[in-house]
């Protein structure tokens, strides 16, 4: 499956969010910040409260999976205690509260903050979906549900910035 990306600045005039298409392979990404920046558009930084939010409605709303999530914080215990709770949220979707826990306690106890979460499912005409999020704004969709995935993560992040 091919992603398309897209980096996300919030316009401050009307408090909305405005998608700009982006390629990793041949755009530069702080070439791409600036020209922003100097345009009056701020980028959107996308916190640990914003991501599980994310996460939370594609999993409850969507019945998404989880596939991955990666903490700015390299640390091998935490990331395999995650891996734990993904690996048995795939047999028992009880696992999520486990998840969802551990993640308000790294961010809000801790100061570890998500870097990136990683999604998967299907939508509603039953085409595969695939998600990645990251911190920086930065989200890569594949190509066929793109437009419409980017929607539905950008009003949830808009929810949150309001």
């Amino acid at each position: 499956m091919k992603n398309n990306y897209a980096k996300l600045f919030l316009d401050k005039s009307n408090n909305k969010i405005l998608q700009i298409k982006y390629s990793p392979d041949k755009d530069d990404y702080y070439t791409l910040v600036r020209e922003h920046h100097k345009n009056g558009y701020t980028q959107i930084i996308i916190t640990s409260k914003i991501m599980t939010s994310i996460v939370e409605d594609y999993f409850y709303n969507k019945s998404f999976r989880i596939s991955s999530i990666e903490f700015m914080e390299e640390d091998d215990n935490l990331k395999r205690d995650i891996e734990i709770i993904l690996d048995k949220l795939k047999e028992d979707r009880a696992y999520f509260g486990k998840l969802l826990n551990k993640i308000k306690f790294l961010s809000e106890d801790t100061a570890i903050d998500i870097k990136k979460i990683e999604l998967r499912g299907k939508n509603n005409k039953e085409q595969c979906v695939s998600i990645f999020v990251q911190v920086n704004g930065v989200i890569g969709i594949n190509e066929k549900c793109f437009n419409e995935e980017l929607e539905m993560i950008s009003k949830i992040i808009e929810r949150h910035l309001n």
